[in-house]
């Protein structure tokens, strides 16, 4: 008969194959119906052995993201849906590069598209980019500097 695994096991396990904020790891623990106690424990330790924090996994979510060419609206959904703090996810947005990153990711997603003939008039394409979460100001000047070259 094969034992149980503890709460910190079990952490340990599903860190082993990805990193998960904190929240998730607690909503982890829960669905596997550890108990109040066990999952402080584990969180207690899993926090002093630096497996578990927060802020580099945020920032490195944050930069895969931005790597994807996703707006800054869309990426502040998933950090919050992630579970990570409000405070920290207003650090990580407010950071002035920020919007550099956002524009130039604007930019190479308007490239992108035009690489695949997936050519759309300037309207379609306004549009578009304001679902995925884009300012309208940052779309129309991003796309007149491309249009421009």
């Amino acid at each position: 008969m094969q034992k149980k695994k503890t709460a910190k096991e079990y952490c340990i396990y599903l860190l082993s194959r990805k990193d998960y904020a904190k929240k998730e790891i607690v909503g982890k623990l829960k669905e596997k119906s550890f108990s109040d106690e066990e999952i402080a424990e584990a969180i207690s330790f899993l926090e002093v052995k630096k497996y578990i924090d927060d802020e580099k996994y945020a920032l490195i979510y944050f930069k895969y993201l931005i790597g994807r060419h996703k707006s800054l609206k869309e990426i502040e959904f998933k950090l919050k849906n992630k579970g990570f703090d409000q405070m920290l996810i207003r650090e990580i947005l407010s950071d002035p590069g920020a919007k550099l990153l956002e524009k130039e990711g604007l930019i190479a997603k308007i490239t992108s598209l035009n690489r695949k003939n997936q050519h759309k008039d300037k309207n379609q394409l306004i549009s578009y980019f304001l679902r995925k979460g884009f300012s309208y100001s940052m779309v129309v000047e991003s796309l007149d500097q491309y249009y421009e070259y």
